[in-house]
């Protein structure tokens, strides 16, 4: 019996016909044809505990120097905590809370509340960004009076 090679059994570049599932369809508020980086963004959002992060760092709240955000279940799986974070100084950190400590450091630092409130949706480029993270805390707070 001799063996005869059949080139087209091994080409790669064969054309195969497999059947594909089409992917699940999920909700999201991202619009069709948006990039793989803002469908994982609009699904990653997490409100209000993101703006209220967003402020608190902005306007280093003392209160929040010391955090446990997030924890991890028994699978070692991260599980937000609902409706607050953990602190390792403060216990329990509702949204609620939160939003007080936001406040009061609003008024502490003599800044306008409708500009600081206003920064978590504002968008700026990577370099205005990192100019403006590069300066001191009192220039930062100062475009905010």
């Amino acid at each position: 019996m001799d063996f005869q090679f059949n080139p087209t059994l091994v080409n790669p570049l064969t054309p195969v016909a497999v059947e594909v599932e089409e992917p699940h369809e999920f909700e999201t508020s991202t619009p069709r044809g948006a990039s793989e980086w803002e469908i994982m963004a609009a699904l990653m959002k997490d409100e209000p505990r993101d703006t209220l992060m967003c402020l608190m760092s902005l306007l280093e709240v003392p209160q929040m120097r010391v955090w446990s955000e997030d924890e991890y279940d028994s699978n070692g799986k991260l599980s937000r905590i609902k409706g607050g974070w953990k602190s390792a100084t403060e216990g329990f950190v509702s949204y609620e809370t939160a939003a007080q400590w936001i406040e009061t450091r609003i008024s502490e630092l003599g800044l306008s509340a409708a500009k600081v409130h206003a920064w978590p949706t504002s968008h700026h480029s990577l370099a205005e960004d990192s100019a403006f993270r590069n300066k001191s805390f009192t220039d930062r707070v100062a475009s905010f009076k």
